[in-house]
C-alpha cells in the first residue's frame, strides 16, 4: 500500500511527489522489522514480549513518518474533487492511524479481542479500502489507456468517467464505512448479528468491485463497436 501510493496519488489526485530521502527512510523502517522480527522468532525461544516491540519500533516509525507525510502533501492536491476513490484512500488512512493507536496499547492490555480489533481495523479498514480506491480509479483508467488513448479526441471515443459505472454511486464508501464499524463493534461486543452483518459488507464490497469490471468491460466493447 506504502509503496503503490507513492507513485499513484500523485499521478491521479496531482498530489506533490512523495519525499525521496523520507520513502527511502520508510522503506528501511520496514524492511528492518521484515527481518529482525522473523529472525528472532526463528532463533529465540520463548520470544519475549518486550523483544517483539523492539523489533517492531522501525515499521512503527516508519508508518508513523508516513502518515505525518501524506497529511501534508494530500492538502496540497491540484484535483480537489474529492469523489469516491479519494473518500476510501481517506477511510483507509483513518483506519490506519485507529490500528496503529490499537498496536499501541497492546504492552497495556494484551487480549485476543484487542488483536483482533488491530486485524479488522488494519486488514478490512487500512488495506481492503485502499485497494478499493485504486481498483475504482484504476480499472477505468487502464480500460480506457489501452483500448482509446491513440484515439482521444476523436468521435465515439468515450470519456474515462463513461467506463465507470454512475448507478452505484457512494454506495462503496458508505458499505466499506459499515462494515468497518460493524466488524469493529462485533470484536467489541461478540454479538453475533454484528458478524453476520458485517460478513455482508465483505460480500456485497467484493459484488461491487465485480460489476465495475463488468461495467468496464461492457461499455468498452460497446464503444469498441462504434465506427
Amino acid at each position: 500500500m506504502v509503496g503503490v501510493s507513492f507513485h499513484v496519488l500523485p499521478m491521479f489526485y496531482m498530489m506533490p511527489p512523495f519525499p525521496r530521502p523520507q520513502a527511502n527512510r520508510i522503506l528501511a523502517g520496514l524492511a528492518t522489522t521484515w527481518v529482525v522480527l522473523p529472525a528472532l522468532m526463528l532463533l529465540v525461544d520463548p520470544l519475549p514480549f518486550w523483544l517483539i516491540w523492539l523489533a517492531a519500533l522501525p515499521a512503527l516509525a516508519a508508518m508513523l513518518l508516513y502518515g505525518r507525510i501524506m497529511a501534508t502533501l494530500f492538502p496540497q492536491r491540484k484535483r480537489k474533487k474529492a469523489d469516491l476513490t479519494l473518500r476510501l484512500w481517506q477511510i483507509g488512512f483513518l483506519c490506519g492511524g485507529l490500528a496503529i493507536g490499537v498496536l499501541a496499547l497492546w504492552p497495556v492490555v494484551e487480549t485476543d479481542r484487542l488483536r483482533t480489533l488491530f486485524a479488522v481495523l488494519f486488514l478490512f479498514g487500512f488495506v481492503s479500502s485502499i485497494i478499493m480506491g485504486m481498483l475504482y480509479r484504476i480499472i477505468p483508467f487502464l480500460t480506457w489507456f489501452h483500448r482509446y488513448s491513440q484515439k482521444a479526441g476523436m468521435p465515439g471515443v468515450p470519456m474515462m468517467e463513461d467506463l465507470t459505472p454512475q448507478a452505484i454511486g457512494w454506495w462503496p464508501l458508505w458499505n466499506q464505512g459499515a462494515g468497518v464499524v460493524l466488524l469493529a463493534g462485533a470484536t467489541l461486543t461478540e454479538w453475533d448479528p454484528l458478524v453476520r452483518l458485517g460478513g455482508i459488507s465483505l460480500v456485497l464490497a467484493g459484488g461491487m468491485i465485480w460489476y465495475l469490471l463488468y461495467f468496464a468491460l461492457k461499455k468498452r466493447d460497446e464503444y469498441g463497436s462504434t465506427p
